[in-house]
């Protein structure tokens, strides 16, 4: 396939992608990655405020914005499910750290 095919190929499918942006997902399509647990993909409506502050935070730490946003609720759900003394006094040392560099 020659370079133009291919990139005629490209566009022809991220225009087909993007007239089906909204439909859902197919009931019987298989999504993993190999060796991987297969995943859950979900839709949320963040307000555009909101979103500006995720993409600076993954621009400060040169990620992936989903990434970040992976990591705000992989934080969130470990701080739920603390079962610890030592676990909470952990988040508790990371969360003073944090409001340290923040007041300066």
């Amino acid at each position: 396939m020659s370079e133009t095919e291919l990139q005629k190929l490209i566009r022809e499918e991220v225009e087909a992608s993007e007239q089906h942006i909204d439909d859902a997902a197919p009931e019987d399509g298989n999504y993993s990655r190999p060796g991987r647990e297969a995943a859950k993909v979900y839709s949320v409506r963040l307000a555009p405020d909101m979103v500006a502050e995720l993409e600076r935070v993954a621009a400060d730490i040169d990620a992936p914005t989903s990434a970040v946003i992976r990591g705000f609720i992989a934080d969130g759900l470990a701080a739920r499910s603390s079962r610890t003394i030592g676990d909470v006094v952990r988040k508790l040392d990371a969360d003073l750290r944090t409001l340290k560099t923040l007041v300066g």
